[in-house]
């Protein structure tokens, strides 16, 4: 009777009343609240009865109750939908950057037919013309052979999988191939009954887990046993599209036409174990009106949650649930229509990003499961403007390897691959047909503003990234004869912020200093209360390598001949300190006249690293003398520091506990004031600043290169190094290296600069190298932690390919010793 009375209050006539009903006493409270005032304490009691009413209605009309339409619709006539969570998640980004490997490439054929990837991770590519395995270098090719009765029987390929003992099983028309790719043997499997039986499109093969191959015919149900090497038919079934879930059931939808009009369809469910086939699903349709014409299923997958899902002929797609044994269409905004995908002809699952991808005669979908209606589906199609699209419109074939890498087959196109491990990195590089691209490629200063914006120093030019999702760039370059309204000259090596006035402090190399202002955009020369411009250059050669601001309103300039400015932001007065001239500093054996970087850290250390093996690590405590430095006059140096102000750190390669060399190139305090020393010998920590006590960290540990060029720390407390052959992300608890990245991972290349590294107010971190910017978040990388088995592809010869012979290679005298 409640669900009755609950149904009928749902009704639009009684729902319309009731609508009615709430706008009444709504106004009817309006008008009382109005004369609320004018009543006596009495009256305000009689008025609450009125107040309660209205309020009453709010809480019951006022929601807008969900249509029977909106819930699940369990009937097939109307293609209502499904509510689905209002979170949204865009697993793709809108516009998927491919690779395309064509036959210039070894490709037998740029139609694709089928992918598959094996456990070993090896992919194999169907075509019209012959197999491809692509090991991530090469394509190896299997081609039918007239005179081989154990090659590929007909090159057409319908679908590929792989056995239990690791072999592989091609379907196609004229029998089953199993090739072992580890002796290359191979043999064929044919009965004529069940392959005259087979359709003329739609073949499917599945293998389950009792090495039992399901393949598609018109008339029944069949599988080969692998084990037994013989053909089973069940002639009571029919199947056509059918799919393998991860609990080891394989569902089947077939279909029958019982008339000019009509269609049957059965969902059958065949447990593995004993092949007990249960009918979970028959149901007879009409095919007259749309959108039931059509209902045959081109492709299908599971999602993981006991769900199948299908691709149609028509362009749908439908979801059939095995608890309640119904199929749903799914919503897809009306702007969209159904016929957006086209002919469904391979769809897949992606767990990690709980979406679909659907390939078809209307290019790539993604169809996003958890997202709302009018943003759920995402296209990607040729664009003639475009060579990373993908090349042609028609996609039959669509593949997720296990390290994320998405493959779409083509009609014509080639393969495509869409690696999304190579997108984490946003890179920016110098491309001189456009204005808008970085001055130069090497990328030698790296700085984010107080609002965020990253700024790049080249030898070329300034750039500051405006917005990292359209990849904007405004650049700003020296104009000669400008009187220090322009930048100082084109070189710039280091940048640092004025942190009261939120101006940066730029350093050149062959110039003095200046600043920026952010908000007018003007160079500003910069103010020197002690000394000129003449003076400076008389002094030393203003070849800056460092520019970094301390937290007491300092700023360090660090110059190549040996010198290291102090500029107090407050006074407008430089301070140099130098060692050329101490004493101390020689007889300690700091000799090196070359400095790479400057330091300050948190006590009021300034760090020094020079660039030769004269040289060493250098301490200035400045918190121990009030005037521990040396002031430069236009004709003298005067007041040397005090002695126990500096500590000089040499290297000793005999010595485990010191540095092996006095080449540094970086140098970088923890946020556990741990310091850290990048050299051309590896990672350093100086353990202990008394007894110059380091520890050390190289190729052991896990590091790419020894060759460390810049450090910076995550928000997650790991120091990301880089290297002269890539990026490495290091556990300074553990001191071993947790991931490298190289530019096979999309880095724009594996030489970084010195000491251009940075890092956002959202955690993002910034690196400059030689070949451009990178831009990334180190939440974005995630570890691949399955370890690829060890497979030998092929063996060279002097360069050439060694014919091998049941797997070993002979070597002649002469190919053992040359070289």
């Amino acid at each position: 009777m409640e669900k009755l009375i609950l149904s009928l209050w749902l009704q639009p006539p009684v729902l319309f009343s009731c609508r009615l009903l709430f706008f009444y006493y709504f106004f009817v409270f309006i008008c009382q609240t109005l004369r609320f005032m004018a009543f006596t304490m009495e009256t305000k009691w009689r008025l609450s009865l009125r107040f309660i009413v209205p309020i009453v209605g709010m809480a019951i009309f006022g929601c807008n109750p969900s249509s029977p339409t909106d819930r699940l619709n369990e009937s097939e006539s109307q293609p209502t939908g499904q509510v689905l969570p209002k979170s949204f998640v865009a697993p793709l980004p809108t516009n998927m950057e491919f690779d395309i490997f064509t036959t210039a490439q070894g490709l037998c054929s740029n139609t694709i037919l089928h992918l598959f990837q094996d456990k070993k991770g090896f992919l194999w590519v169907g075509t019209d013309a012959g197999i491809n395995c692509y090991d991530g270098y090469t394509f190896r090719q299997y081609r039918h052979e007239e005179n081989d009765p154990h090659s590929l029987p007909d090159n057409n390929i319908h679908e590929i999988g792989e056995d239990s003992q690791g072999d592989i099983w091609v379907f196609t028309s004229k029998g089953l191939w199993q090739l072992d790719p580890r002796s290359g043997k191979s043999a064929i499997w044919y009965d004529s009954l069940i392959f005259s039986q087979l359709s003329t499109s739609n073949n499917k093969m599945t293998i389950d887990q009792k090495d039992r191959a399901w393949i598609s015919c018109t008339d029944s149900l069949t599988y080969f046993d692998i084990p037994t090497k013989r053909f089973v038919r069940l002639p009571e079934f029919g199947g056509w599209v059918h799919q393998k879930d991860d609990s080891g059931l394989v569902a089947f939808v077939s279909h029958s036409r019982t008339g000019d009009t009509l269609e049957r369809r059965k969902v059958l469910l065949i447990n593995e174990a004993d092949i007990s086939i249960e009918t979970v699903h028959d149901t007879t349709y009409s095919t007259v009106f749309p959108p039931n014409r059509g209902l045959r299923y081109n492709a299908g997958t599971f999602d993981g949650e006991g769900n199948f899902w299908g691709g149609r002929q028509d362009g749908y797609l439908q979801k059939f649930d095995f608890k309640t044994r119904q199929w749903t269409f799914l919503s897809i905004p009306p702007s969209v229509g159904p016929f957006h995908f086209g002919s469904i002809r391979s769809i897949i699952f992606s767990k990690s990003h709980r979406s679909f991808l659907l390939g078809g005669y209307g290019g790539l979908h993604c169809f996003l499961l958890d997202s709302a209606a009018q943003s759920r589906i995402i296209r990607y199609r040729h664009e003639e403007t475009n060579p990373k699209s993908l090349p042609v419109i028609v996609v039959s074939s669509v593949l997720e390897d296990r390290t994320g890498n998405i493959w779409a087959g083509t009609s014509g196109g080639g393969l495509c691959r869409y690696a999304p491990s190579l997108q984490k990195f946003k890179v920016f590089h110098n491309n001189p047909c456009n204005t808008a691209s970085l001055p130069d490629k090497r990328v030698e200063a790296v700085h984010f503003d107080q609002m965020g914006w990253l700024w790049a120093g080249t030898a070329k030019g300034l750039s500051v990234l405006l917005d990292p999702q359209k990849q904007t760039l405004k650049s700003f370059y020296n104009v000669p004869n400008s009187n220090y309204t322009s930048m100082n000259n084109n070189w710039i090596r280091s940048i640092a912020r004025d942190s009261a006035t939120g101006r940066l402090l730029l350093g050149y190399w062959g110039d003095l200093p200046n600043m920026f202002d952010l908000k007018t955009e003007q160079f500003l020369p910069l103010e020197i209360a002690n000394f000129d411009k003449t003076t400076w250059y008389k002094t030393r050669m203003p070849f800056t390598t460092t520019v970094i601001a301390d937290n007491k309103g300092s700023v360090f300039f660090g110059n190549w001949g040996g010198w290291v400015y102090q500029y107090e932001l407050s006074s407008k007065k430089f301070t140099c300190h130098g060692w050329e001239a101490m004493e101390d500093a020689k007889k300690m054996g700091v000799e090196s006249g070359l400095l790479t970087v400057a330091y300050p850290d948190r006590s009021g250390v300034v760090w020094f690293g020079t660039d030769e093996n004269k040289g060493g690590l250098v301490a200035f405590d400045l918190s121990k003398n009030k005037a521990p430095t040396l002031f430069v006059l236009p004709d003298r140096i005067e007041q040397m520091p005090d002695r126990n102000a500096i500590r000089c750190y040499l290297p000793d390669p005999e010595d485990s506990t010191k540095m092996p060399t006095a080449v540094i190139r970086t140098i970088f305090e923890d946020s556990k004031e741990r310091l850290w020393i990048g050299s051309a010998t590896g990672l350093h920590w100086l353990k202990d600043r008394q007894a110059g006590i380091f520890q050390n960290y190289g190729l052991r540990e896990g590091l790419p290169d020894e060759f460390v060029q810049s450090i910076i720390e995550d928000d997650g407390g790991r120091l990301w190094l880089g290297t002269n052959n890539g990026l490495c992300c290091f556990d300074p608890e553990t001191g071993r290296a947790l991931a490298n990245f190289d530019a096979n991972d999309g880095l724009p290349g594996n030489q970084f600069s010195p000491n251009a590294s940075a890092k956002g107010k959202s955690g993002e971190l910034a690196f400059g190298t030689t070949e451009g910017l990178c831009l990334f978040h180190p939440d974005s990388l995630t570890r691949n932690e399955t370890v690829p088995p060890v497979e030998i592809t092929d063996f060279l010869v002097n360069g050439a390919p060694s014919a091998r012979k049941d797997g070993l290679v002979e070597l002649s005298h002469f190919e053992k010793t040359s070289k």
